[in-house]
Formats: structure tokens, sequence, C-alpha cells
């Protein structure tokens, strides 16, 4: 018997590909932190994160193509390649995030 949990990976999944085309039933990554990452893209990931105050979902390459002009002048992009906010997800990327 599946768990609530899997069970919600699995609709979320297919809700995902019916509205976008995409496959993400093998993509879905759920996190603790916002993460963007140059060698996360292309991947047609979908993150699944969780603060304090509820749970986040976005498509990793969505975000990243909105929001890379912005991150590669970061000190952290320029040195590692990537930006994480442990706290909440950064006021920019609010409105390409969904709350769930």
């Amino acid at each position: 018997m599946k768990n609530i949990f899997t069970l919600f990976k699995e609709l979320l999944s297919k809700a995902y590909t019916l509205l976008s085309g995409e496959e993400y039933a093998d993509n879905i990554r759920t996190i603790n932190y916002f993460r963007m990452a140059k060698k996360d893209y292309g991947k047609k990931l979908l993150y699944i994160v969780t603060f304090d105050d509820g749970k986040y979902t976005y498509e990793h390459d969505y975000v990243y193509n909105m929001l890379i002009d912005e991150y590669k002048t970061k000190n952290c992009w320029k040195k590692y390649g990537y930006y994480t906010n442990t706290n909440n997800i950064p006021k920019d990327a609010l409105k390409y995030v969904k709350k769930i």
C-alpha cells in the first residue's frame, strides 16, 4: 500500500505532465531549501521545498530561465555555480514558485 506522500508525488507529477507536456515522474526532488544550480539545468527537475510557513513547488529550469541574469552576478554563483536559501523562497523567485 502506498503512503500519502507517494500518492501526492504521483498526483503532482501527473498534474505537471498534463499542464506542461513534460515528464517529471522520475525527477521530483523533496528538499528543505530553495536551490538553483547550473548543473541541474536541463534535467527537468521538479522541487518540493518545505519551510516553516509551508510547502512550495517549482520547476527548476523555468525558475532558472527567469532568474539566471540576476543570479549569475552573485558571488556564490560565480564561485560555486549555484544559489541556495535555507530560510525561505527568495522574493525574486516567489512569482515563479507555487505554494502547495
